[in-house]
């Protein structure tokens, strides 16, 4: 399968300017969890950042939107991992973000993601979602192993709240979690709006100074059981 094909059956690849590689973006009208929590006071869905700067511009809109539709096509899923591969191992082999708009859709879209990450192997994957039912459907419920290629990281969907914690608790460097979510592969994050005072050990860098991720690979890495990330 040549990069021609493998774009136009998937949609392409998205480019985020600040990440050290390639992802795919989908639209957010399209968050399942994202659509309700957007209406609710508090949350950091109300004010997403794919909702503003670059993510607003047609182009990028529409190619989302073929992404989505690539998604529920009635070809082949396997044909869809397979273009996903062609296209990673040609832009992105070494690292590779899930989602930098949007989330996973439903359980057979997280079935295709993690045949594309074992089809990699050598590719680290971080996948950031709000969708933890779906996760713990999929993974813990079912005994089934994450790749070690990959890195889940469970969205906390309300300002200034810290995993198992109340609102306004400041996360510490070892949070009190749910037994699921200390599952192998699978990790937290949250946002706060004023980070002063979490251990600076966890604070995005990256968002926190307006810059892009460097040599900072904190994101994907399993042993980083908890990141914040600033408001913006």
């Amino acid at each position: 399968m040549n990069i021609r094909e493998a774009t136009e059956i998937t949609g392409g690849l998205s480019n985020p300017s600040k990440m050290p590689c390639y992802s795919i973006g989908l639209p957010t009208h399209a968050c399942r969890l994202g659509n309700v929590f957007s209406k609710m006071e508090g949350t950091v869905c109300r004010s997403c950042y794919c909702k503003k700067g670059r993510y607003v511009f047609d182009n990028v809109k529409q190619s989302q939107e073929r992404r989505l539709k690539a998604l529920s096509d009635p070809w082949d899923k396997l044909l869809w991992v397979d273009a996903m591969v062609t296209l990673i191992e040609h832009y992105s082999p070494e690292y590779f973000r899930f989602h930098d708009s949007g989330d996973i859709q439903n359980m057979e879209h997280l079935e295709m993601i993690d045949k594309l990450v074992q089809e990699l192997p050598d590719t680290e994957f971080w996948l950031p979602t709000m969708e933890r039912n779906i996760i713990n459907q999929f993974y813990p419920k079912q005994a089934r192993v994450v790749p070690e290629n990959l890195n889940i990281r469970i969205s906390t969907p309300m300002l200034n709240y810290a995993p198992g914690a109340r609102r306004g608790d400041v996360v510490s460097e070892d949070p009190v979690y749910p037994e699921w979510l200390r599952y192998p592969g699978i990790t937290t994050s949250s946002v706060y709006e004023d980070v002063s005072k979490v251990p600076a050990g966890i604070v995005c860098q990256a968002a926190l100074h307006h810059t892009s991720c460097g040599d900072c690979r904190k994101c994907w890495a399993r042993e980083i059981q908890h990141i914040v990330y600033p408001k913006h």
